[in-house]
């Protein structure tokens, strides 16, 4: 499992029981528990997480993901679902997006498609 996925992964477990521990880390992950200890300190670091003893829970603030570890997380799944939506969209159709990772996909599968592009400019916004 790479970093940003175990991030997202102790992210989630932290927003769904409020804490983790290092030993949790280690027995889920399979990693070292100087690693746990370090992924733990690089997200309190982000402030995504306070430290604790052995461990860390959230923070005082309730947040959602940061997009940088939503846009990893099933990522394949996400690109297959863009490639269909983007192939129902007919030329001289008007789109409209929210700003959701899955989306921003299917925007960018937009983005390639020649028949649309052809002699036609692309506004995309957010």
């Amino acid at each position: 499992m790479r970093k940003h996925e175990r991030f997202s992964a102790i992210l989630e477990r932290i927003a769904e029981d409020g804490t983790i521990d290092v030993e949790q880390l280690v027995t889920d992950f399979g990693v070292s528990p100087a690693t746990a200890r370090r992924d733990l300190d690089d997200l309190a670091d982000q402030q995504l997480v306070s430290r604790t003893r052995g461990g860390a829970v959230a923070g005082s603030v309730s947040y959602d993901l940061p997009l940088r570890y939503k846009n990893a997380r099933q990522s394949d799944q996400k690109r297959r679902i863009a490639d269909y939506a983007a192939n129902l969209i007919e030329p001289q159709s008007v789109v409209g997006f929210n700003g959701g990772t899955t989306t921003t996909e299917v925007a960018r599968s937009l983005s390639s498609r020649a028949d649309l592009a052809e002699g036609r400019r692309v506004h995309c916004t957010r």
